[in-house]
């Protein structure tokens, strides 16, 4: 049983606290993925079929596998496999979670009113829940620089360790980008399923925008309205990070939880 010295005083501890088992779950979960990936490169490199097989890849599919050409190098191999899909999901799949728990998830458990009835104002409730959505994804950012550092010591990989950090940093804002839609979402609409659906629907339309930009030339000119764009067009991995579109994303992040602050404010709270 906890003791009054070891509960979490404050929205942000409280809400970590509550992440002490999953969230390091998750960081294993990507660190090892990482050393699987790093571990299939080597054999793919040496393997002249799998790289023909990739490069014949028709152009319709090479939206779900990137650009063929970035096979050559480790680097590349994870910037189609890791960070163009697997971990930008596997990021938002927390932030999500944790944005939808700072504001609904604690309605629908019924202790929200209980912890504004602390001394604690709803504006203080957002800002603090949002610093731990984003102490979240930058927790499994660092994890991806551990476990590509990793991969380059067994596998011997020469990934470029500081565009890793450029890279992972980029996955870190796009992750609470995400988060921060769970949490105006949740602010905003005040139910739980909801609010993950919108979520869900804008995380979904915005990879599609962006992935399917060059298949399509209307949709190669709204691509700028996708976060994803903003996150990956630049392939921070090959290229380092483009710090324009990062500015980009910390204004996003800026501007929802604005706006989550302005729709707490705003509505009644539910008790579930």
């Amino acid at each position: 049983m906890l003791s009054a010295r070891t509960l979490p005083t404050t929205v942000f501890n409280k809400a970590l606290y509550d992440r002490r088992r999953s969230l390091p779950a998750w960081g294993l979960a990507i660190f090892l993925l990482i050393l699987y990936i790093g571990g299939f490169y080597p054999i793919l490199a040496e393997n002249e079929g799998l790289l023909q097989m990739f490069e014949n890849v028709p152009a319709s599919l090479r939206v779900l596998v990137g650009d063929i050409a970035s096979l050559s190098s480790a680097a590349g191999f994870f910037d189609i496999e890791l960070f163009n899909f697997f971990l930008p999901f596997l990021f938002a799949i927390v932030t999500i979670g944790q944005g939808l728990a700072v504001v609904v998830g604690e309605e629908r458990s019924g202790t929200l009113d209980i912890l504004l009835a602390n001394p604690i104002s709803r504006t203080r409730h957002v800002l603090e829940g949002a610093a731990a959505i984003a102490a979240e994804a930058f927790f499994l950012a660092l994890v991806v620089v551990v476990g590509v550092a990793t991969a380059n010591a067994l596998f011997d990989l020469a990934i470029d360790m500081r565009r890793t950090l450029e890279a992972a940093l980029a996955l870190a804002l796009l992750a609470t980008v995400l988060g921060y839609v769970a949490l105006a979402a949740g602010a905003w609409l005040g139910d739980y399923h909801r609010a993950l659906g919108a979520t869900i629907l804008f995380t979904l339309g915005s990879y599609f925008i962006y992935a399917y930009a060059d298949v399509s030339t209307t949709l190669e000119r709204l691509q700028w309205l996708s976060v994803f764009y903003y996150y990956q067009h630049n392939h921070p991995i090959l290229n380092g990070l483009n710090w324009g579109d990062a500015a980009v994303l910390v204004g996003v992040a800026i501007g929802l939880v604005a706006l989550s602050v302005v729709g707490i404010n705003r509505r009644d709270l539910g008790v579930a």
